[in-house]
């Protein structure tokens, strides 16, 4: 074990992995919505530079195309500068002078008619308006549209249009951005950091108490120590009550076995001395005495038989405590298995009076497998019998109400005092030990009984006066009908 132990790597903490995962899933989900806020910012403002390169090219081809002649510096100076001379607003000029626009206006052979600022683009002859991305450093740096300008009245190509969109409120916005996210990243990175320890914390809390209740089972296994009640209902309050009800169920197993031991012990030991000095007696002289040989083997098997039984029982007592019921499921007929007993018990014991009360119209049907309600009337009636000695009469009377079967075996023998009553249902207890040795009880019938009928999540208890008799009641849940 050791050496497994040894072979493990490096421990890391639940803490710190519970942490780093909820602070990496936290930054990732960040870090996805941010780049996709980025993408859709940035793509709705490339469209809008789009549009205005083309409203631009728009805008200045509408100026020339009502002219017939091809452009010439003295046409464009006319139809520009000319007017921004004359004293009133012009919207194409005022356009011009944005300072993210650069326009370009040549001739059909390409020469430079007019161009705003300093322009370091070339014109190109083109069919249609086409606007290519500039890049710089593997980023766009710029848009240019390049366009013909035909004339309506010749329909001819007269020159051609370039505009340059230096972009510069695309840039802006999208530099203003970045400086949002990136602090905030490492905002939520601190802030899911910190909230990731502090879950992590608050669970293996929870944790610790069950490691802690394991650490004193298996510092003491005796201990009654339990997980303490959680309020909470999640994974970890079930796993919780499931560990205490297995600590339950076995404290219960070590508890039978503790149990078995002593009676085992504790019960054995007179036959087991009555075998021995029988021994030691045949051993020193007996043997060569045939009525001290007979009288001694006759005993000898007589606690030997009783020790068998004795075993036998506790074995039975010691499998029907077992949680877990093969039987659960069974389902009986009442009244033809309790009537067999009845006749049988009518044969058995003719010198008794056996009367039976059934008060049960039609059929009746419980859920318990059938050998072991037979077990219980039969140790129930057996007893009836060997403490009715004067009177000899027993009643067996069997009825129902909306959910039990009720059954009450009465005798009119000795009777249980009120302080035994409590007690007759412990093993190998006796109200009367010497009288019980001599009917050949070993105190075990009755707790046999009782625990079959707690198996099946029944009652069973006694009323009884001492030198009247005693009736013994058991209550069975009913089944409504046969599945």
């Amino acid at each position: 074990m050791e050496k497994e132990r040894k072979k493990k790597g490096p421990r890391i903490s639940l803490r710190f992995k519970w942490t780093f995962f909820i602070t990496t899933v936290v930054f990732f989900i960040y870090v996805v919505f941010s780049t996709t806020v980025l993408y859709f910012v940035s793509s709705s403002m490339l469209k809008n530079e789009v549009n205005t390169i083309k409203n631009a090219v728009s805008a200045v081809s509408s100026r020339f195309e009502d002219s017939e002649q091809l452009l010439s510096k003295r046409i464009v100076n006319d139809k520009v500068e000319g007017l921004s001379d004359a004293g009133y607003q012009d919207t194409l000029v005022e356009q011009l002078k944005r300072s993210n626009l650069q326009v370009l206006l040549t001739d059909i052979n390409n020469q430079t008619l007019y161009k705003t600022q300093d322009i370091k683009i070339d014109s190109k002859k083109t069919d249609s308006l086409k606007i290519t991305k500039l890049y710089k450093n593997s980023n766009i740096d710029s848009l240019a549209g390049s366009a013909p300008i035909k004339s309506t009245k010749t329909g001819e190509i007269i020159g051609y249009v370039t505009v340059n969109n230096k972009m510069s409120e695309y840039h802006r916005t999208i530099r203003e951005l970045y400086y949002e996210l990136i602090p905030n990243a490492v905002f939520i990175l601190i802030l899911s950091a910190v909230s990731g320890f502090i879950f992590a914390s608050f669970v293996l809390r929870r944790l610790k108490l069950i490691n802690n209740t394991i650490k004193d089972i298996n510092e003491s296994p005796d201990s009654d120590a339990r997980i303490p009640h959680q309020s909470q209902n999640d994974e970890i309050t079930d796993v919780a009550e499931q560990f205490n009800e297995m600590l339950d169920r076995m404290q219960q197993y070590a508890n039978q076995q503790k149990e078995f031991v002593q009676d085992v012990s504790h019960e054995l030991r007179t036959p087991v001395a009555v075998v021995e000095g029988h021994l030691k007696l045949l051993n020193r002289w007996g043997k060569d005495d045939p009525e001290i040989l007979d009288e001694s083997l006759s005993s000898s098997l007589q606690e030997i038989n009783r020790m068998k039984n004795l075993i036998q029982e506790m074995l039975d007592l010691t499998r029907i405590e077992q949680p877990d019921n093969q039987f659960s499921n069974e389902i009986t007929e009442v009244k033809p298995m309790i009537k067999q007993i009845y006749n049988d018990f009518k044969v058995l014991h003719p010198e008794f009076i056996m009367n039976f009360d059934d008060d049960i119209r039609g059929e009746a049907w419980v859920k318990i497998y059938r050998n072991h309600l037979e077990q219980i009337i039969i140790i129930l009636l057996d007893n009836a019998i060997k403490y009715s000695k004067d009177r000899k009469e027993v009643n067996l009377a069997i009825s129902r109400n909306e959910n039990y079967l009720e059954v009450a075996i009465q005798d009119f023998g000795v009777g249980i005092s009120a302080d035994d009553q409590d007690k007759i249902f412990n093993r190998f207890y006796r109200a009367d030990k010497d009288r019980s040795r001599q009917s050949g009880g070993n105190g075990l019938g009755l707790p046999i009984a009782r625990q079959l009928v707690k198996n099946y999540q029944g009652f069973m208890y006694v009323e009884s006066v001492v030198g009247s008799g005693s009736v013994f009641r058991i209550e069975l849940p009913l089944q409504n009908k046969k599945d």
